[in-house]
């Protein structure tokens, strides 16, 4: 599932520069066994400006200090408040 909001200037920049060289080394592909025995898997992906990408996934709660620390930083921006939901999404299911 792939979700969309505005995010702030500030916010941005911020977690832009929040990525340095000890963080990218920590974008080293699968950590483990990431989703094995069904536990939650935490992921992240930089993409650079030549369309180059790198990423990390591991099961939630063991990402190197450096990766827990930006998925952090991303779930702070994720809490802030989002646009409403469409009045069709947002109703129970007895009622549609």
């Amino acid at each position: 599932m792939e979700s969309k909001y505005p995010i702030a200037r500030k916010d941005w920049d911020e977690l832009q520069r929040s990525i340095d060289a000890g963080v990218l080394a920590a974008f080293v592909g699968r950590i483990g066994c990431p989703g094995c025995a069904d536990e939650p898997v935490e992921w992240a992906e930089v993409e650079f400006s030549d369309g180059t990408k790198k990423s990390v996934s591991c099961n939630s709660g063991s990402a190197p200090p450096q990766i827990a620390a930006l998925i952090e930083r991303i779930k702070a921006i994720g809490a802030l408040p989002k646009p409403k939901a469409n009045r069709a999404s947002a109703l129970p299911i007895a009622q549609r």
